[in-house]
């Protein structure tokens, strides 16, 4: 049940509440020596608004006659005096079947407000030991509503105390209530109930504590109400009221009409119930202190007989804020606080006041908001009204400032944009290309960080330190701080959830080990990068979806980020050797060598992911590229030594040929010889 407070009148009402129940009290002279057998009813009149209340009782004169000497001395009674209401209608008193004389007469004291003092007369002496049987009855109408008394009497609805005199343990109350009404009663535990045709009984039996006895009486008839519904294209508000209070069910139901439909649109998310939402008129929640509550589990509001618009707009609200998006009580009553007064200042229905606080609550002269639960909780059941009104106002006040002064700092939109994610359950910490669930329900701490993170606010982290926790949020503050300087790294790059998750819940010493990791990842892929630009080719998609992805650890992110390094690396060194200036020898040493292509293959391996053969291929390149000089040496060698080997062998066959040549010449003939 989600409560809203509101400045009521409520020591008037209860001032007026035991003004009523003074009315079957003893008056003087006091009853102390007359013993009294007392039944007493109180009979709810719906359908005329009246409760009739009849004490029929036997008092009996306890006062023993006085002797001293031969002086008797007799003690009568001959009249009783009571409390009874001002507004009471149709006195009587009867004994014996007839009318007793009695006098309606202002108090010669001060017993409360709204009382007077019924004298009745017995018409005789009540002597020791005589009895008489008096009944006495009067009427009480109920009062219209938004008066400052808790007596209703209508055909919907019944409020009234009990109270009982009488001497201990021969004393009877009785309730009286049509059988048509859902009768509660707060207080004493009743002996017995019982039905006839037409009414339900409710008996409180010899009554020991009778001075101590106290019974609250509440009861509807839900069928009796007056009902009016309000269509809103897709759902449908009930508003129900008691039959004579038109001019209650007219106001809220333009304010429904009106209103519902800018808080729909400021809050931001699509009307949640799948059953139509009842508001009903009612004065438990005046009684309980409060302006209306929300009842999540019926759809239902129930509204005080006061209502403005605000306040009406404040518990539609709570359809949203119903404690499923946040667990914590000071979120839903600030959320709905402040969406409440939006929404009826864009609508322009009057307030009555201007309920946004103007200066902030002192956090030393309350409990921290975190700590805000409802005040039976907190304060126990004997706490006074003073101290739970206390506690109320500044649980309300406090949570409404701190979602007041967010909703100020990053506007409506945005605490918007917040609320839709916390209503999809997503963690506050976004990532590629959508956020995850978070597993555990919202509280604080997931609103702290959507407000934020994706709210914008600056502020919020204060706020919370002064109002909400007393645990300090400095860890959260340096791992935040982190996470961003890890953003900004990253550039376009999302976040891995295996780092968001453990921001998200909130566990700052693993975040920190994480963020630490992943910025070695970071610094791994600058490094790539750096050496990808060398090469003139751009990096694949694939590390970046192995960060982004990573859910459980980064291992396998590491071990690829690691093997794209060292792979580029190696490429870059074979594009060195490639590109070295080459000389002879080295021309000669590649002669037969394509370096350009066992170059292209390793880069065509690294653009391919394929690490292993690019540092293969690279490998090639850098060996060849290292050994070709050598290997041009090697080559003119072995080259040269061929040569002179083909220069000595040409020689010598030259040489032979000539010999060759000359032994088969013939000689020219000597002169003179024949």
């Amino acid at each position: 049940m989600l409560e809203t407070w509101r400045t009521i009148p409520t020591k008037r009402l209860l001032a007026a509440v035991f003004a009523l129940a003074l009315v079957a009290l003893p008056g003087p002279p006091a009853l102390a020596d007359l013993e009294a057998d007392h039944e007493l009813t109180y009979r709810a009149d719906v359908d005329n608004g009246y409760l009739h209340v009849g004490s029929s009782f036997v008092v009996t004169n306890k006062t023993p006659d006085r002797r001293e000497g031969n002086i008797i001395t007799q003690f009568f009674y001959d009249r009783i005096a009571l409390y009874v209401p001002e507004n009471l209608e149709n006195f009587s008193a009867i004994s014996g079947g007839s009318s007793l004389d009695y006098s309606l007469d202002p108090p010669e004291e001060d017993v409360g407000e709204g009382l007077q003092v019924a004298t009745v007369r017995f018409g005789r002496r009540l002597f020791y030991n005589q009895s008489l049987e008096l009944a006495v009855a009067y009427d009480i109408p109920g009062d219209p509503p938004r008066t400052e008394s808790a007596f209703r009497v209508n055909p919907s609805y019944v409020s009234f105390p009990v109270f009982a005199f009488g001497d201990p343990g021969r004393v009877t109350v009785n309730i009286v209530v049509p059988k048509s009404f859902d009768v509660e009663t707060y207080g004493d535990e009743p002996t017995s109930r019982n039905e006839t045709d037409v009414d339900q009984i409710v008996t409180f039996s010899d009554i020991e504590g009778v001075e101590e006895f106290f019974v609250w009486v509440a009861g509807w008839d839900e069928e009796a109400l007056s009902s009016r519904t309000v269509d809103l294209g897709g759902f449908e508000v009930i508003v129900r009221s008691w039959p004579e209070d038109d001019v209650w069910q007219t106001d809220v139901a333009e304010i429904v009409e009106t209103g519902l439909p800018d808080l729909e649109q400021l809050i931001g998310l699509p009307w949640v119930l799948e059953d139509e939402l009842t508001i009903t008129e009612s004065l438990e929640v005046t009684l309980a202190g409060y302006g209306g509550w929300y009842l999540e589990d019926l759809s239902a509001v129930h509204l005080s007989e006061w209502p403005d618009p605000q306040l009406v707009l404040h518990e539609l609200a709570h359809v949203w804020f119903d404690g499923a998006m946040f667990e914590e009580r000071w979120i839903n009553e600030g959320l709905a606080d402040e969406f409440a007064t939006l929404a009826a200042a864009r609508a322009e229905l009057a307030n009555e006041t201007d309920l946004r606080y103007d200066i902030a609550p002192d956090p030393g002269s309350g409990t921290h908001l975190q700590e805000w639960v409802l005040p039976e909780e907190a304060l126990g059941p004997d706490a006074s009204e003073e101290d739970v009104a206390a506690y109320e106002e500044y649980g309300y006040q406090a949570s409404w400032w701190v979602v007041q002064e967010i909703v100020d700092e990053i506007g409506p939109d945005a605490m918007t944009k917040a609320l839709r994610r916390a209503a999809e359950g997503d963690i506050a910490y976004p990532g590629e290309p959508e956020p995850e669930m978070l597993a555990r329900p919202g509280d604080w701490r997931l609103f702290l960080d959507l407000v934020e993170e994706v709210g914008g606010s600056k502020a919020a982290t204060q706020l919370f330190q002064d109002f909400v926790v007393s645990e300090s949020l400095d860890e959260r503050t340096e791992a935040r701080e982190a996470y961003a300087d890890l953003e900004a790294r990253a550039g376009s790059w999302g976040q891995p959830l295996y780092v968001r998750i453990a921001l998200a819940e909130w566990e700052f010493d693993e975040a920190m080990l994480r963020m630490a990791a992943a910025g070695e990842i970071l610094e791994t892929r600058d490094q790539i990068n750096t050496n990808l630009t060398t090469l003139g080719i751009d990096m694949g998609p694939e590390l970046e979806e192995l960060y982004e992805t990573a859910s459980v650890d980064l291992t396998e992110t590491d071990e690829y980020g690691d093997a794209y390094l060292a792979s580029s690396t190696d490429v870059v060194e074979a594009k060195e050797s490639r590109d070295t200036e080459r000389n002879l020898l080295m021309t000669v040493g590649l002669l037969g060598d394509d370096v350009d292509l066992e170059y292209q293959e390793s880069l065509d391996a690294l653009e391919n992911a394929e690490f292993e053969k690019a540092s293969v291929e690279a490998t090639e390149v850098i060996l060849l590229v290292d050994e070709a000089e050598s290997t041009g040496t090697t080559r003119l060698i072995w080259t040269g030594s061929v040569l002179l080997i083909l220069v000595g062998a040409g020689t010598a066959l030259a040489l032979s040929r000539r010999r060759r040549r000359h032994r088969n010449t013939p000689s020219p003939s000597t002169p003179g010889t024949v």
